[in-house]
Order: C-alpha cells, then sequence, then structure tokens
C-alpha cells in the first residue's frame, strides 16, 4: 500500500523536484548517517560561534586600555 505523498513518487520525480526533496536531508546531515549528522552539528556550531568570536574582536579592538609610559 502507497502512503500518498504530495510531490509524487520520487522515482517519477524530475531532477530539479529531487533537488528540492533533498535539501532538507542534506540541510539536518541524513545522508552521512552518524556522520554526516556529526559534521552538520560541528559545522552549525562553528556558524554560531561567528557572530559571538567577531563581537568580541570587535570590542577588543575598540576599548583596549592605553598603555601609559612613565619615565
Amino acid at each position: 500500500m502507497e502512503t500518498p505523498a504530495i510531490f509524487g513518487k520520487y522515482v517519477d520525480s524530475k531532477v530539479p523536484d529531487k533537488k528540492l526533496r533533498i535539501n532538507y536531508d542534506i540541510h539536518i546531515g541524513a545522508i552521512g548517517r552518524i556522520v554526516g549528522k556529526i559534521i552538520a552539528f560541528i559545522i552549525s556550531l562553528l556558524t554560531a560561534s561567528l557572530p559571538v568570536t567577531g563581537v568580541l574582536l570587535w570590542y577588543g579592538r575598540h576599548y583596549k586600555k592605553t598603555k601609559t609610559i612613565t619615565v
């Protein structure tokens, strides 16, 4: 018994439809099984940390204490 799908059968779909369907699997890492999920998780952590590290670098550059030289 077939289950009804919005897009129809995967075998009968054209290339653009297959790319559209596989998009979700790529983004959650389901293509590479557990290794793909681990890689997707690491990439998402790195991507999420970029704004934080950017703010820290900006803050450190703009609010440096000036060194006073005493003679």
